[in-house]
């Protein structure tokens, strides 16, 4: 059997892996499902490649869109017993292959619309474009009978605007995973400053420069402590301009595979979204390590974090709740060890990587066994 995932991007031309969530989705998948057979992806591209990583091929196809990349998998590529997976249904396109799945990483339309919309329209007429948007999303998942959502946010919105039968749509909830690797992180450091954690795509929308000003701010008031901000993206120089590089402000990009050693430098993990979260991994991650997590209460981050017993919860964009959740971590290291003890041994059952796999493969078995 194999398993071919259609995606936006998962590799670049010259073989580097690029980063973010879904990239890391797929290749936590492909672990778990390496001995069911083989595992692929396929995206886009403007000259064809392929590129062998640790459990699975990467190919670039030259097409000019998902509907001929698809098209071309099922034509091509997919044989009897072979699963179809969607990495997104944001993607847009489906497919009548009867053995297909596809995922659901959360649900972005909670952010205010100037965030994911540069239409003067959709802004001057938010409200409007709230209720074109739910449509636009349901209309994108009709055509997917087997779905796996990352949180029960999504399921508990289907059901919200449809007469939702599941003789109709089948769905799955699996949570995100955190590696074995992140639940062996040793305890945080016990003596130096307290060190804080962003380790976020450098988007507006995952809280950058809230963050950012929060940061100016406490560092302005506390010598003790120090902060990494890990990523990339559009939002970095005005990040830097804000919260400059010093001593005690560190800006760097690591691979997925050094992020437990780097919680393991850390105290404190932020995940300050103003929306547009599934199960975070970010959040997972730093629960998994013992980290005394600050989230968002947005998506599925209230699914995985009870506030005051595993974590604390903020409001999305309220700067002065983060500054406040944060100052009393960095005043409490009492708060933190209890958080953090808390984390890992709630995390440990339902957020490793076997769980997930297990879940996974069950969800493949059900998909393969439909007559």
């Amino acid at each position: 059997m194999k398993v071919v995932a259609i995606v936006a991007k998962y590799a670049r031309a010259d073989g580097r892996r690029e980063i973010g969530g879904v990239e890391t989705y797929m290749s936590q998948l492909a672990r778990a499902l390496r001995r069911s057979g083989e595992f692929l992806v396929y995206q886009p591209a403007s000259e064809g490649f392929e590129h062998e990583f640790e459990d699975l091929t990467a190919v670039g196809h030259p097409v000019d869109g998902f509907r001929s990349l698809v098209d071309h998998v099922v034509r091509r590529v997919l044989g009897d017993g072979d699963v179809l997976l969607f990495s997104s249904e944001q993607l847009g396109v489906a497919s009548e292959w009867k053995r297909s799945v596809v995922i659901q990483h959360g649900i972005y339309w909670d952010l205010p619309v100037e965030y994911y919309s540069a239409s003067p329209l959709a802004r001057g007429l938010s409200g409007c474009y709230k209720l074109f948007d739910n449509w636009r999303n349901l209309r994108r998942i009709r055509s997917h009978r087997n779905v796996v959502c990352v949180d029960y946010a999504y399921s508990t919105w289907l059901r919200s605007i449809t007469n939702f039968r599941n003789s109709e749509r089948r769905i799955w909830i699996v949570p995100n995973n955190a590696g074995a690797d992140f639940f062996e992180v040793g305890e945080p450091p016990r003596s130096g400053p307290v060190s804080i954690l962003f380790a976020r795509r450098f988007m507006r929308f995952r809280g950058t420069r809230l963050f950012a000003n929060v940061a100016a701010r406490l560092r302005g008031e506390y010598e003790h402590v120090r902060f990494t901000l890990c990523g990339e993206g559009p939002d970095s120089e005005i990040m830097q301009q804000i919260l400059p590089p010093s001593r005690r402000v560190r800006y760097c990009r690591v691979d997925h595979n050094d992020m437990p050693a780097l919680l393991g430098e850390h105290h404190i993990v932020v995940v300050p979204s103003l929306g547009s979260e599934g199960t975070s991994l970010s959040a997972i991650e730093g629960l998994a390590a013992g980290r005394a997590v600050v989230a968002s209460a947005v998506g599925g981050i209230p699914n995985i974090i009870l506030d005051g017993f595993n974590g604390l919860l903020v409001p999305p964009g309220d700067e002065q709740q983060l500054y406040i959740a944060l100052r009393s971590l960095i005043e409490s290291p009492e708060l933190r060890a209890q958080l953090g003890r808390a984390s890992r041994d709630a995390s440990r059952a339902q957020l490793g990587f076997d769980a997930w796999a297990s879940r996974w493969r069950s969800v493949i078995d059900q998909v393969t066994a439909d007559p």
